[in-house]
């Protein structure tokens, strides 16, 4: 993929809030099921890192000046794409490994704050790009569309490079990336992952949250070797069911784990991670990049923390 030159400018961090759009044989541990969860947004005063760093946080906006914005019912064609991007980090010295995160359906990368921010403390640079025409309108702004969706890989893979030369250049490890989302973006970090169409050969590893594969949209997702694979599903999910995870995880390449969260609905990656079953789905998220960014031996207490938890099952060829 080309890393034209880009324009960079710096902004406020801007809260929001709101909804999901997309349609898309369990294995068994103890318990039973708890009460579904709620689309509440995580409110700013909640969400607090768990981690040992504290966290930093700041808006950068990136222009990719070759690769232009088709007319949606967002907004009319341009010929760039502009990606507002927040930017959570650990406020220590280094480098830390990069989570490039794209949101779902109608919604922004600061609805997800409590998921990110306990992500970063754990020593990950967290990236939040707005997606052109995927995300939740600004104020004279159309609706949120799905018709861009073929070009936003390329988004992911185009924060990846502006943040080497950001003002944040010398906090990111661009060496160790890992591609992340829920829903929409979830289907986009898979893609940019693993689809023969936009495979980027600098991810390590892939989570996806109440996401899909769609080779109609991107091709085979015949990526070269194997990309460690995270899947996390709730059985309650409206949109998206234990069968469609277990339709990602099945044919994937090891590593790969599958996390079905019982009783959990489409949108446990919008909460605060301060209750279950966002506390587990931020624990599990976090011990994998650990395993695969870090090379930390946290396969062993995924299983621990899955099984104590008692509405999760965890499956895994680590």
């Amino acid at each position: 993929m080309r890393r034209p030159p880009l324009l960079i400018l710096l902004s406020c961090v801007v809260a929001a809030s709101a909804c999901t759009n997309h349609q898309a044989a369990a294995p068994t541990t103890s318990s039973g099921p708890v009460a579904p969860t709620t689309t509440a947004v995580p409110s700013p005063t909640t969400a607090t890192p768990k981690g040992p760093l504290a966290v930093g946080v700041r808006t950068l906006t990136f222009v990719d000046a070759s690769r232009p914005t088709p007319a949606t019912s967002a907004g009319p064609a341009r010929p760039s794409r502009t990606l507002v991007t927040t930017v959570w980090y650990p406020m220590a010295s280094g480098r830390f490994p990069l989570v490039v995160w794209a949101h779902g359906y109608n919604r922004v990368s600061t609805e997800y704050q409590s998921l990110l921010r306990r992500w970063a403390s754990a020593g990950y640079v967290v990236a939040g790009p707005n997606l052109p025409s995927l995300r939740r309108p600004a104020p004279g702004q159309g609706p949120a569309s799905e018709a861009d969706a073929r070009s936003e890989p390329g988004d992911l893979s185009f924060v990846i490079g502006a943040l080497a030369t950001s003002p944040l250049g010398d906090v990111v490890d661009t060496s160790h990336v890992i591609a992340a989302g829920h829903s929409d973006g979830a289907i986009d970090a898979l893609a940019v992952a693993l689809a023969q169409c936009c495979h980027d050969p600098r991810i390590g590893a892939v989570v996806s949250i109440a996401g899909a594969e769609e080779a109609g949209t991107f091709g085979a997702y015949t990526a070269a070797g194997p990309v460690p694979l995270l899947v996390v599903q709730g059985d309650h999910d409206v949109h998206l069911t234990v069968g469609d995870a277990h339709a990602i995880y099945n044919p994937a390449a090891a590593p790969k784990f599958l996390l079905i969260l019982r009783g959990a609905d489409h949108n446990t990656s919008l909460l605060d991670v301060g209750a279950q079953p966002a506390t587990l789905l931020a624990d599990e998220v976090v011990a994998f990049s650990d395993r695969y960014a870090k090379n930390l031996p946290t396969v062993a207490g995924m299983d621990r923390d899955a099984a104590s938890a008692g509405f999760a099952d965890l499956m895994h060829q680590p």
